[in-house]
């Protein structure tokens, strides 16, 4: 790049289809995704500046800021980790850069800052240990399992696991660790307290 001079790239592509070909880089988009990115780290290199100086990089269509991204020296081979916002929704280019003295630049795209995204929430759940309730106005309480980590209880499943379960069968309580079955009939019931156990899963 020329002596004072300034040259645009491209950083992400739409839909992570393109090359980078043109701009000196590989043939394809390096699994950068463009889509919702809003900035970019690059590890700018400067090689070979013929004087001192100075190189800039700065959000593509925006006013070039006052303040240096790498300093450099004639003949020196520097570089400098650079997060740089880019355009969203995409433009034309994502990021210029402006030099001092003219110079050879490598710039490498070591990673993306994207937003948020919703996500659907994970769930499973979780068995727990089958009781057997005994017949004729009898109690038990038992406690739902712990959920996997990562995951939070959402719900506690006070369930029967013969059928009809609940015949005369009534859940006197339900609370967030467990349940309390009473069984009115005369037949002993299998019952278990069960656990559906959600997560927001990463990106």
């Amino acid at each position: 790049i020329a002596a004072n001079g300034t040259r645009s790239f491209v950083a992400a592509f739409s839909g992570n289809t393109g090359s980078f070909a043109a701009q000196g880089g590989s043939g394809t988009p390096c699994n950068v995704a463009g889509i919702g990115a809003t900035a970019v780290m690059i590890n700018l290199t400067v090689v070979t500046p013929n004087a001192a100086g100075y190189a800039t990089v700065y959000p593509f269509g925006t006013a070039q800021p006052v303040a240096s991204s790498v300093n450099y020296t004639a003949g020196a081979i520097v570089n400098n980790s650079v997060i740089v916002r880019i355009p969203s929704p995409q433009v034309a280019s994502d990021f210029t850069l402006y030099t001092f003295a003219q110079a050879h630049f490598v710039a490498d795209i070591v990673g993306v800052f994207s937003p948020p995204q919703a996500t659907a929430l994970q769930c499973t759940k979780v068995n727990g240990t089958t009781t057997t309730l005994p017949a004729g106005l009898s109690t038990i309480t038992a406690d739902a399992p712990a959920c996997p980590a990562g995951y939070t209880r959402t719900q506690v499943l006070c369930e029967g696991v013969d059928a009809p379960a609940y015949a005369r069968v009534f859940v006197g309580s339900r609370t967030t660790s467990g349940c309390r079955w009473t069984n009115e009939s005369n037949t002993a019931r299998t019952v278990s307290a069960n656990s559906q156990c959600c997560r927001v899963p990463g990106r």
